[in-house]
């Protein structure tokens, strides 16, 4: 209830009326002479008081009931919101004056990290920022200050998440959800700069419960890329997957100490195309994440060709990382239409400009790579 001064006044309001009251009786029970009198006054005070202490908590429970309401409201809540998108242009705008990762990782924090928040629908606006924002986490300095920033954001998500235990069960299922996504986001991060093959808990995550379609894309398209590095792992291989590492692949899956550790290999590879291509349907209209997105699914796709090749599925993921590097064109040409070649452009400008040309290496290697036969 907006309006919360109206409860008060109506309150003194009734007070003063009761006290008035009150001192009327007095009067009256000094000038009454007869007990029969007396007792109707007193009866007549007493039904009065009586009266006023049952409206006061009749409004201090509507009063309260009405709070909850606003509090825990679902309506408008932007978890639920099927259409919700992100303004990524103006996402990247607000980093423009980032030229290095260590001005990008302050910067991003200046943002997500708040004070407390009054209702749960302002809580979920915030947990929502930063679902967000997690398109941006990889691009920050991974050093210590990062990770104790980090620890920050969540300990003040997690005690916000404490205040809010009261809502639907509905709600707070999604709310659970979506943090434990950030933080397996986090994790994943993590793992990855270490090198370390210790197991995230993004697979633990209820995907399902993710109703907001950035929150979807996001949790599916690292889930893929967790996948895609447990597969790494089975082959002890140390390094993110790249154009160059193509025949590697190969030498490293026949070198496999046993044929369990092969069929688990091409396992998490299924797996990790399986979340990849939900994300892709998710981003179909999101031209940011879709770039993403696609040319992970396209390095899932040559990893398994390289141990099962045929000429049709060349051609098939030629044609598609062909896709993706018009893809990255657009973005770049979308983003910084007048700003192609200067030296002085911001980290993320550069960060967009590398995975261009990331892809286009992709493409030239992924292309003069031969079949299975011809490479053993």
């Amino acid at each position: 209830m907006k309006k919360n001064w109206l409860v008060f006044l109506i309150i003194i309001i009734t007070t003063a009326l009761c006290v008035a009251a009150a001192s009327v009786a007095i009067i009256l029970w000094g000038n009454a002479d007869t007990f029969s009198d007396k007792f109707g006054i007193m009866l007549s005070v007493v039904s009065m008081v009586v009266s006023v202490v049952a409206l006061i908590y009749a409004m201090i429970t509507y009063y309260s009931i009405d709070k909850v309401q606003a509090i825990s409201s679902v309506e408008g809540n932007v978890l639920y919101n099927k259409k919700y998108t992100v303004a990524y242009p103006e996402s990247i705008a607000f980093f423009e004056d980032c030229s290095t990762s260590e001005d990008f990782c302050e910067k991003l924090f200046d943002l997500l990290l708040y004070n407390k928040t009054k209702n749960c629908r302002e809580y979920a606006h915030r947990l929502q920022l930063v679902v967000d924002n997690l398109i941006w986490i990889a691009y920050a300095e991974h050093d210590d200050i990062f990770y104790k920033k980090c620890n920050i954001l969540i300990e003040k998500l997690e005690s916000e998440k404490i205040r809010y235990s009261f809502i639907n069960s509905g709600l707070s299922d999604i709310i659970e959800e979506n943090m434990k996504m950030i933080k397996g986001v986090i994790d994943y991060q993590n793992h990855k700069i270490q090198n370390s093959f210790v197991n995230s808990k993004l697979e633990n995550i209820r995907g399902q419960l993710l109703e907001n379609p950035v929150a979807a894309i996001t949790y599916y398209d690292y889930l893929g890329l967790e996948y895609m590095r447990r597969a790494r792992g089975l082959l002890n291989d140390n390094d993110i997957f790249t154009a160059s590492k193509m025949n590697n692949i190969i030498t490293l899956f026949n070198t496999a100490e046993t044929e369990h550790i092969k069929e688990n290999y091409l396992f998490m590879l299924e797996f990790s195309h399986d979340a990849l291509e939900k994300a892709e349907v998710l981003s179909a209209n999101d031209i940011i994440w879709k770039g993403y997105i696609s040319y992970n699914l396209a390095r899932v796709r040559i990893m398994k060709y390289l141990l099962k090749p045929t000429a049709q599925e060349k051609t098939n993921i030629l044609e598609y990382i062909n896709s993706v590097i018009k893809n990255r064109k657009k973005v770049l040409f979308t983003i910084w239409p007048d700003r192609q070649s200067n030296d002085k452009i911001s980290l993320l400008h550069k960060r967009f400009i590398k995975e261009l040309t990331s892809a286009q290496q992709l493409y030239i290697e992924f292309s003069n790579t031969g079949s299975l036969e011809e490479i053993i």
